[in-house]
């Protein structure tokens, strides 16, 4: 496994076991305590800025208070030291321990199965507490983009999660450049964006904003 470093601590991270793949990166369990690491396949310039203002301007988390995480928002970016170039290679976000995908709480079949203890009062405070994590992202200039169930995770007690936010379409606070959402589900995309190139409509999109 490859060694780390912080972009924040300069501290030294090292991976130790991977859980997950997409075709964007890989996520792994990590030597910091509460922290995995997604790393990418492919890191580009705008990857970065993105992430930078991310680590730069988190949303307020509405359960803060509780000891809860609601939004996996990136804490850090890290670096492959190995390498000659020092370049980025992801970040360290926050581990959500215990906890199911919604779809096997929201999903009778499922629920039975997965989530046998819940009832409607339940789901109902599930349904508040996704509404309010979508307000906060909202209160911050934020946009979700591909909300689907597999992104967001409920534990015992009825609070809710959201991951993969380094998707989510952005502002730079500073520039008012908007990075904007890369990836959506065919399931929770508006019919008139099926087909669309989401890669080349944000190019021609930071193009006209330019001019």
């Amino acid at each position: 496994m490859m060694t780390l470093q912080r972009s924040d601590t300069g501290s030294t991270v090292r991976l130790t076991k991977e859980i997950a793949s997409s075709g964007e990166g890989k996520i792994y369990k990590t030597t910091e305590s509460g922290l995995i690491a997604k790393i990418y396949h492919k890191v580009t310039p705008d990857k970065v800025n993105k992430l930078q203002i991310m680590v730069g301007n988190p949303p307020s988390d509405p359960t803060v208070a509780s000891g809860h995480i609601s939004i996996a928002w990136p804490k850090c970016l890290i670096k492959d030291t190995s390498d000659p170039r020092q370049e980025y290679v992801g970040f360290l976000m926050p581990e959500i321990c215990d906890a199911k995908t919604l779809i096997n709480v929201y999903n009778p079949k499922l629920r039975r199965k997965n989530a046998p203890g819940v009832d409607w009062y339940y789901l109902h405070s599930i349904a508040q507490n996704v509404a309010y994590i979508v307000q906060f992202i909202h209160a911050k200039g934020y946009v979700i983009g591909d909300i689907k169930p597999e992104n967001l995770l409920v534990n015992s007690r009825g609070y809710v999660s959201i991951i993969d936010t380094d998707s989510f379409q952005i502002v730079d606070p500073r520039s008012r450049r908007v990075y904007r959402c890369p990836v959506g589900s065919p399931e929770y995309t508006p019919r008139e964006m099926f087909h669309v190139d989401f890669t080349a409509k944000i190019a021609l999109s930071y193009k006209i904003d330019l001019d």
